[in-house]
């Protein structure tokens, strides 16, 4: 295998495209992951593959999986869940910054989750259907 920037970096990069194409609800195949490495310039082959998802798990970047036809992965643990970036989201909208600060760093929330959280939580957030928090279960 070639040592190019691209093969060195190969593994922040993947773990980085389970982080923001998967969740519990949307996995990716094998072959969906390694033609997104290839968008990347990133070859690699589904054995290569298999091997890079254990190494992950290995250093604590847990990478789950499950069978059908054939093994799909995805990232459930992130720094924040959806309800935490809903409250601080609500917490900088309800803040005495400018519009555009709001939007800035409420788009700075929004990546740190999946793209099918954000996109959830912001179309909530758009029409209004955001459930309103009672004190018990602020978070929650």
């Amino acid at each position: 295998m070639a040592h190019t920037t691209e093969q060195k970096i190969k593994l922040l990069v993947l773990y980085d495209l389970l982080c923001r194409h998967t969740d519990e609800n949307h996995a990716l195949n094998s072959d969906e992951i390694i033609s997104l490495l290839a968008e990347k310039n990133i070859a690699v082959s589904n054995r290569i593959l298999v091997h890079d998802i254990a190494l992950l798990n290995e250093y604590g970047y847990e990478v789950l999986s499950y069978r059908k036809k054939y093994y799909y992965y995805y990232v459930v643990n992130r720094h924040f869940d959806s309800a935490e970036i809903a409250f601080l989201a609500d917490a900088v909208q309800a803040s005495k910054l400018s519009a555009t600060q709001k939007h800035t760093l409420t788009n700075k929330l929004m990546t740190t989750m999946g793209d099918f959280q954000a996109t959830e939580l912001t179309a909530a957030a758009r029409f209004g259907t955001m459930p309103k928090r009672n004190n018990r279960h602020i978070i929650y």
